[in-house]
């Protein structure tokens, strides 16, 4: 793994950290955080960490240059990718349990461990159900304040600190756990068999009848290829072999990939915005009046605790129209029918005449729940009528019912959609034509 761009043959570890092992402050990449779970919330180290990933995107969404949006589409998305390999790197217990691996393994020509094992035989593993995150989980992993050398929520998807406050190993097995604590306090890797951890113990297995091996009946996962054992009672070695490795990866493989999956679920939390416009009719059609307004709104499940929304128009070259301040905004929770969400923030924009005929883009900038600093999302409309006196088109069965009062009465035309839409439309003494 390259995830901080120096040599293969060193990976950061999970909890003593790379630092830990080898004395790297006459390097050049010496101030690298000291482990892989501080590493994803670095302030830009490495060019790939959360922080990384969340300027690329902002700048993927408002650089004036369609070309250089799209270079930092592809950063965007480089950044994320590092930062989910990372999080399903945190599933193998190599890794997690500080064994010398990857490069200086590799050298010396050993291919038996679990990672190396896993790789070659994944496909066996392409059927298995994939665990699901219910809405509490989700407020545990990223509603709750996470490690304070780790700020960003994502870590917790490495981390919860369940072990560390010293909560029962067999919890890790039952209920959610940072990926790192669930490969750590479950599982074994070659060269720390039953010592360096105190989790798995031997006092968690059994023997399996009439085989070579333990299985582990205690302590969280049961598994039952657990650990292969050899030689005289009094002298009993341990070793991992295909069939262990096949039983820690049926359960290790779908917890990576829920995990990992969670990634650009968070990344991608929207802030909903519509964009209301006012028109009037007559008996073939309703005219836009050039007024409206903005509504921001929060669809997710966790506060807007300040920042500011930034307005771009433009499909071709982008340009900053408006920004707006916003302070504390709720969730929301769905209105009517169509989801609109209460309570939202409403901004007049006068005659709108910036966004005639322009495709626009609003990008948050700020804190929601858990995350703060930079921080963006996106909500993006496509082009209002280039023309105020070019038809807002009013919904059909509006005008059938307008027509069949046969009077100069007033009528609300509520239109679904992120379109531009006619919210308040007037309609003449004569009958609407419908067809």
């Amino acid at each position: 793994m390259q995830a901080c761009g120096f040599s293969i043959i060193f990976t950061i570890p999970f909890s003593r950290g790379i630092k830990g092992v080898f004395e790297l402050s006459i390097l050049p990449f010496s101030r690298l955080p000291s482990s892989g779970h501080n590493w994803t919330g670095a302030p830009r180290v490495g060019g790939n960490s959360w922080h990384d990933a969340r300027e690329y995107y902002y700048r993927a969404l408002t650089d004036a240059n369609p070309a250089a949006r799209l270079l930092w589409f592809e950063k965007t998305f480089r950044a994320l990718g590092q930062i989910m390999h990372l999080v399903e790197d945190a599933a193998v217990p190599e890794h997690v349990r500080n064994d010398l691996w990857h490069g200086p393994k590799s050298l010396l020509g050993m291919r038996d461990t679990f990672e190396q094992w896993t790789d070659e035989h994944l496909a066996a593993f392409a059927d298995l159900p994939i665990p699901t995150f219910s809405d509490r989980d989700l407020q545990q992993i990223f509603g709750e304040p996470g490690d304070p050398h780790a700020p960003v929520p994502i870590s917790r998807l490495v981390d919860m600190n369940l072990v560390r406050r010293g909560d029962r190993p067999g919890l890790t097995g039952t209920t959610i756990a940072g990926i790192a604590e669930y490969a750590n306090t479950n599982f074994l890797s070659r060269d720390t068999i039953f010592q360096v951890y105190e989790h798995p113990s031997l006092e968690s297995t059994e023997p399996m009848e009439g085989e070579y091996y333990l299985r582990k009946v205690r302590e969280g996962e049961r598994i039952e290829h657990f650990v292969r054992s050899g030689g005289l009672d009094e002298e009993k070695t341990f070793t991992l072999d295909p069939a262990c490795y096949h039983d820690y990866a049926s359960l290790l493989v779908p917890k990576a990939i829920a995990c990992a999956s969670l990634i650009p679920y968070y990344f991608f939390r929207p802030i909903g915005f519509r964009q209301s416009i006012h028109c009037a009719c007559d008996d073939y059609r309703c005219f836009a009046t050039g007024e409206g307004v903005l509504s921001v709104y929060n669809p997710t499940s966790e506060p807007i605790r300040g920042g500011q929304l930034e307005v771009y128009t433009g499909r071709e070259q982008r340009r900053l129209v408006m920004t707006i301040p916003i302070g504390y905004l709720p969730p929301c929770s769905p209105q009517d029918a169509n989801s609109h969400c209460a309570p939202f923030l409403s901004i007049g924009i006068g005659d709108g005449s910036e966004f005639w005929g322009e495709d626009v883009i609003a990008v948050f900038r700020g804190t929601l729940g858990q995350e703060g600093g930079l921080s963006c999302w996106v909500i993006s409309m496509p082009a209002a009528r280039t023309d105020a006196r070019e038809t807002c088109q009013a919904p059909l069965d509006v005008r059938q019912r307008a027509g069949s009062h046969g009077s100069a009465q007033r009528r609300m035309a509520k239109v679904a959609g992120w379109n531009h839409a006619c919210v308040s439309c007037s309609f003449p003494s004569s009958s609407a034509k419908t067809s």
